[in-house]
């Protein structure tokens, strides 16, 4: 496989070269620069969530957060929640 970036940071992979080429603008990169620069678009992304979307992505499940309460307490359950709540306050 081999990788490309465009000018606007974006990846391409090719098992094989088209026959046209590849356009003028593309640099041959690494698997590994490849990877760094998903993961900088990845965390990009990540960084612009909003409080609210963080924490749902933190959230257990709805079963899981029940199964929780059902066997350690609603103390528990709210100590879980409250962890989350803190790694991502309201601003």
């Amino acid at each position: 496989m081999q990788y490309y970036k465009d000018s606007k940071k974006q990846i391409h992979a090719f098992e094989k070269i088209p026959d046209t080429g590849v356009p003028s603008d593309f640099v041959a990169i690494t698997l590994e620069d490849a990877n760094k620069i998903l993961e900088e678009e990845n965390q990009k992304i990540i960084d612009n969530l909003s409080y609210f979307e963080k924490r749902k992505a933190e959230y257990p499940s709805m079963s899981e957060q029940l199964d929780l309460i059902y066997h350690n307490g609603i103390d528990a359950w709210k100590a879980e929640i409250k962890k989350i709540k803190d790694k991502y306050p309201k601003s």
